[in-house]
């Protein structure tokens, strides 16, 4: 592995995700909320088996499970943003 080339590759998806909560269009989802869901139902036993907590990671997944819930399931990861934004009608 080249030292520092993931940094790199993270560092081009953020244009991405930028451009796709600009537009408000998460069609093209390479990395799918639903894909997210998935890994979530692992990572209790991912945590299990290797000893280390996954406590930290239960905002995440109930995030993710709100954002596959309100149909965002085959969207992009960084549809996630409208389930973080506060309802107009929620008096939040």
């Amino acid at each position: 592995m080249i030292p520092g080339r993931s940094w790199r590759r993270d560092k081009a998806l953020l244009p991405v995700y930028a451009a796709e909560i600009d537009s408000g269009d998460y069609s093209d989802a390479a990395s799918s909320v639903n894909l997210f869901l998935a890994a979530a139902a692992h990572d209790d036993d991912l945590g299990e088996e290797t000893n280390v907590d996954t406590v930290w990671l239960a905002p995440l997944h109930d995030l993710v499970r709100r954002a596959a819930e309100t149909g965002h399931g085959e969207h992009s990861v960084s549809a996630l943003t409208e389930v973080l934004r506060k309802s107009p009608h929620s008096g939040a």
